[in-house]
This record gives structure tokens, C-alpha cells and sequence, in this order.
């Protein structure tokens, strides 16, 4: 299973984590960006002094993804607008930041992770959960991805102690949950638009026996709208989440659904 999420093409947008750099240290606290070509534009700054404000000069994007599918819709309509009235790009001017001056950090506080191979339709969906704490941001720094490949990073971002050989790294995609579901609902595949708020590229790092321990995120999630599906994917996204609460188990904020290669 291969995806190709790319954060180099007009119009995606993609949000993430960032630090302004002043050399190589910090200029701040960490607040949420989007990637405007080579730059990052500070969200956090274009809302300064509002609720919406608050919520974006956080560490993680998590606090934004609990406003919903009609705040995410509303916030990149105004960036839009930000970027292409002549009035309104000065605003944006002073908010945008070399995309090599910033410190990028992993885009969500991952709650649960968990990790569905590839499996054809009419079977049961194969899910594996793994540890929050197994997953990092990916070892990069550049804003223009075309691939999980060049949005992942080389190298994993640890080594199990005593580990002999080369560790290896399966490529695919990770959906992040927004809203969150109310505990007892069972969601269908139409509900997925509603409580996802967009696709990263996801590396799964295996010891050379093939045992999963780490995870890496590229520092930018695609709005959902955005995102090219899976290529060869067996089965929809969509249905895999709602298998994910079959049993009225509840999505939270940060919930992460990897889909990869068995």
C-alpha cells in the first residue's frame, strides 16, 4: 500500500506545529502554522486576542481540532481569503516565517494509536493498538513533501536498546480524529468527514524481524478535503473507522488511525 500526500501543491494547506528560530535557538513558544509554499504562516498571530487565538498558540493542534468540521472550514476559508485579496495579504506578511527558521514538532497529542493493515473487502479489518508514546515527529525540516517517503525522514527516531541490524520502516498514512464521538455511537462510514480532520504521512519502524516499536509523523496534516486517498488501498479509510467504534467505544481528539501495509 502506497499514498502520496503532497504539501508542495496550491490549495492544500497543510497545518502543523512550529517554533520560530532566532539562529538556533527559540523565539517563542510553540503555535500552530500552515505551510504556505516555503513559508509557515502563524495562525496564532492572524487570530491574536480572540478564543480561536488562544486555542492556535498551543503546542499541539489538538485544542483546534476539537472545534470542529465548521471552525476547520471557517478558518481555511479566511486563510484563503488572507492569501489572495491584495488588502488582506499585507495582514498576512508579517506573520510568515522562513520555512528553514522554524523548529517543526509533531503536529498532535496522539490519545490512541492504532494501526489497521491492508484487508480486502469482506474481511474483518485487522487492527493492531499501539502506545501514544511510540510516536514522534518525523526527522525534517522542509515544508515541500510529494511523498511519505521524503515527508517521513531516513531514520527512525530510536533504537531499541540491543537491537542488532538495520531497522525498517513501512510506509502509509495516518488519519487524525477531530471531534471527538459520544461514548455508545457507532459510527458509519458517512460520519468519517464529520470527525476526521486530515491525513500525515506515517512511518512504522520495525526491528529486522519484522516487530513494529516506533512510529514517526511528517509535521504537517493535510486537511481531509485535500488529501488523495491510499493508492491500492483495499478498503475505504471510512470503513475502517467505523470499525474502529463498532462496539460504541467513543473517538477522542487525537486519535490517530494508521493504514499500512500488513
Amino acid at each position: 500500500m502506497h499514498s502520496r500526500l503532497s504539501v508542495a501543491e496550491p490549495g492544500n494547506l497543510p497545518y502543523g506545529v512550529f517554533t520560530p528560530l532566532r539562529g538556533s535557538r527559540p523565539a517563542g513558544e510553540p503555535r500552530v502554522g500552515v505551510a504556505v509554499g516555503e513559508r509557515v504562516l502563524d495562525l496564532s498571530a492572524v487570530w491574536a486576542g480572540t478564543p480561536l487565538g488562544a486555542d492556535l498558540a498551543t503546542g499541539s493542534l489538538n485544542r483546534f481540532l476539537r472545534r470542529g468540521p465548521r471552525e476547520w472550514a471557517y478558518v481555511r476559508a479566511r486563510i484563503t481569503e488572507l492569501l489572495t485579496g491584495e488588502e488582506q495579504l499585507r495582514l498576512v506578511l508579517g506573520n510568515l516565517h522562513r520555512i528553514d527558521e522554524v523548529r517543526l514538532h509533531l503536529p498532535v497529542e496522539v490519545a490512541d494509536f492504532t494501526v489497521f493493515g491492508a484487508t480486502p473487502p469482506g474481511q474483518p479489518a485487522t487492527a493492531r493498538h499501539r502506545r501514544a508514546g511510540s510516536v514522534a515527529v518525523a526527522s525534517t525540516s522542509s515544508a515541500v513533501a510529494d511523498s511519505p517517503a521524503s515527508a517521513g525522514g531516513a531514520e527512525p527516531p530510536w533504537r531499541p536498546p540491543g537491537l542488532t541490524g538495520r531497522p525498517q520502516a513501512a510506509t502509509g498514512v495516518g488519519y487524525v480524529v477531530g471531534a471527538p464521538s459520544r461514548a455508545g455511537c457507532a459510527l458509519a462510514a458517512e460520519d468519517f468527514a464529520e470527525h476526521v480532520f486530515g491525513a500525515v504521512a506515517l512511518q512504522e519502524w520495525r526491528t529486522p524481524d519484522g516487530e513494529p516499536y516506533a512510529a514517526t509523523l511528517a509535521p504537517w496534516v493535510i486537511p481531509l478535503h485535500a488529501a488523495e486517498p491510499p493508492a491500492g488501498a483495499h478498503r475505504p479509510p471510512a470503513e475502517l473507522l467505523a470499525a474502529l467504534t463498532a462496539d460504541g467505544t467513543p473517538l477522542r481528539t487525537g486519535d490517530l488511525c494508521g493504514v499500512l501495509p500488513s
